[in-house]
């Protein structure tokens, strides 16, 4: 049961980290959410323009942000897998477990 535990967290961390990986790697996608993140505290539709300027300037230091993100989501999600092969009675179910959790998340 506790290696089941495990590997279900596993299986979210590696969701996460593909997400990261996303908005790491398209740069387009973390200029959406930039622009997403701020119109949403900011009604202001004469403010568009300034968003965009800013996310324009800011895109590069999103993408190392998440790049970054993406590396330790992944270092996490391979000692909670450790740690599920460790306590699971085969690795077969560890794996198994893991994966199905990670199209779960996924989705």
């Amino acid at each position: 049961m506790r290696g089941q535990l495990y590997a279900v967290v596993s299986g979210l961390f590696a969701a996460l980290a593909s997400l990261c990986g996303k908005y790491a790697m398209a740069s387009s996608e973390a200029q959406d959410l930039c622009e997403a993140t701020l119109m949403a505290f900011n009604y202001d539709e004469d403010a568009t323009k300034k968003i965009d300027l800013l996310c324009d300037q800011y895109a590069v230091v999103l993408r190392v942000l998440f790049f970054g993100l993406m590396v330790g989501v992944n270092c996490i999600m391979w000692t909670t897998f450790t740690k599920a092969l460790r306590f699971s009675s085969t690795s077969l179910e560890a794996t198994i477990t893991n994966t199905a959790a990670n199209f779960f998340f996924t989705v």
